[in-house]
């Protein structure tokens, strides 16, 4: 009776030396999490967390606010607003050549002849002021017009294309780099219990030298360990040093806390819906737009072209003060041209055709991968609550073999190491599924313009 009270003491007391061991080994960087009061947290508590309104209010606050410093620090933005600044000056330039124009020369001539009768200009200084306006052009400047409009909004498109390419980059690469840093902390309570069971397996040799083959099982453990560790150390160090050139200062801290707000699921309405507002089809309805315009301006340029022209000339300059003025007005059309402008309206119509055709192909392709990647992210999500409990029932289990182990000689260091190995499998796998879903509702969320809502 004594002996089995003495077993069950040592039971207890390995038990709960257990417990105190796996609440230190539960103390995981999961980066969503406020660290001052959470650390601690198992994972189901950490993914009941992640779907709260705190949870969610704080990360679209930090995805607002790393993505406005991005874009104030991002070259790729710049480009695009100076080309949109650029585009504008060329629209007025169009509107210009609608107005009438106006020239002036100041000149001077001086002759000089061998003949006393030929006449000789002293250089004495006169001016020309010209003025012109086009009276009918069959619409070829409002083509022209129009056709810079478009372009101009083509490029204003191209900006938000650009941010909305950079926001996918950053904040991808965020939920990966804290990702690898949940996997590294991971790794490293894996490491934490092996090193506890091998300094455990020290004591036992120590007294008993034929265990000694089990404190090398568990030494290599920890070399396996370690190893994983180094890896998603370098995977950190890597993804770090790629979003130094997006992220101002500290890439870590701006990356933490982002996440909650990407687990919900897009309704497929809005993926059918809200894709024909995609930036990157602006910009194709805006080319096609100009080619039209192109072709349009081409067609009208082959036809007679009526202007007025008015003139304030000397009647003989160096010679004479006096001046003259004229009006005329002409009409010019190109009677021949090889079927340059012909050919060149037709080339215009045929990309606008074209960039039709490209719109239809992106809108396809865009609708088909946000439904597939909306409905990986869901099953990814699914995947990640079953993580959870499978942790749970793991945890059990791997403390009933430690007990066994330890306590009552019922089990091997084998199963116990294959235990350990496979609770930080489900660990690592919880934690895969989670940020990848998260990184796909958020590819999905961002081609919707939702990533901040």
């Amino acid at each position: 009776m004594r002996k089995v009270c003495f077993t069950c003491c040592v039971a207890a007391l390995l038990a709960g030396a257990l417990l105190t061991n796996v609440s230190h080994a539960q103390r995981l960087d999961f980066p969503e999490l406020d660290r001052g009061s959470l650390e601690k947290i198992p994972e189901r508590d950490q993914f009941k967390y992640l779907q709260t309104p705190d949870a969610v209010q704080l990360s679209r606050k930090k995805t607002r606010d790393l993505m406005d410093a991005v874009f104030q620090t991002s070259p790729t933005v710049r480009q695009a607003e100076f080309s949109f600044e650029s585009s504008l000056s060329d629209k007025q330039a169009a509107q210009g050549a609608k107005l009438h124009q106006v020239f002036g020369t100041v000149q001077s001539n001086f002759t000089e002849g061998e003949l006393a009768s030929a006449a000789k200009a002293t250089g004495k200084p006169s001016y020309t002021l010209a003025g012109q306006l086009v009276l009918y052009d069959w619409g070829r400047l409002d083509a022209l017009v129009q056709n810079r409009n478009a372009l101009a909004d083509a490029a204003q498109s191209r900006i938000d294309v650009a941010r909305l390419d950079l926001t996918i980059e950053v904040i991808s690469a965020c939920l990966e780099l804290n990702k690898q840093t949940a996997l590294f902390g991971a790794a490293k309570t894996y490491t934490r219990k092996i090193e506890d069971l091998t300094s455990r397996i020290s004591k036992v040799a120590e007294s008993d030298p034929g265990r000694s083959s089990e404190l090398l099982q568990t030494q290599s453990r920890v070399l396996q360990a370690k190893s994983s560790e180094k890896i998603t150390e370098s995977k950190i160090r890597e993804i770090s040093l790629r979003l130094q050139k997006h992220i101002p200062g500290d890439v870590p801290a701006a990356c933490e806390g982002i996440g909650a707000s990407l687990l919900e699921a897009a309704q497929e309405s809005d993926i059918t819906n809200k894709t024909d507002y995609h930036p990157q089809l602006h910009v194709l309805d805006a080319q096609y737009r100009a080619e039209l315009e192109t072709q349009r301006q081409l067609q009208a340029t082959l036809k007679p072209q009526v202007s007025v022209r008015a003139e304030h000339t000397p009647l003989a300059p160096g010679l004479r003060t006096d001046y003259q003025q004229s009006i005329a007005f002409q009409a010019t059309a190109i009677l021949f041209d090889g079927n340059t402008l012909k050919s060149n309206a037709a080339a215009a119509q045929q990309r606008a055709y074209a960039t039709s055709e490209q719109r239809e192909r992106f809108s396809r392709q865009l609708r088909s991968d946000l439904l597939e990647k909306n409905k990986l992210a869901s099953t990814l999500l699914t995947r990640a609550e079953e993580y959870v409990s499978l942790l749970e029932v793991n945890q059990r289990v791997r403390d009933d073999f430690f007990i066994q182990w330890a306590a009552l000689g019922r089990r091997t260091l084998f199963e116990l190491l294959a235990i350990e190995a496979e609770q930080f499998s489900l660990r690592s796998g919880y934690y895969t599924s989670l940020y990848d879903a998260m990184i796909n509702y958020a590819n999905v969320r961002a081609n919707l313009g939702l990533i901040s809502e």
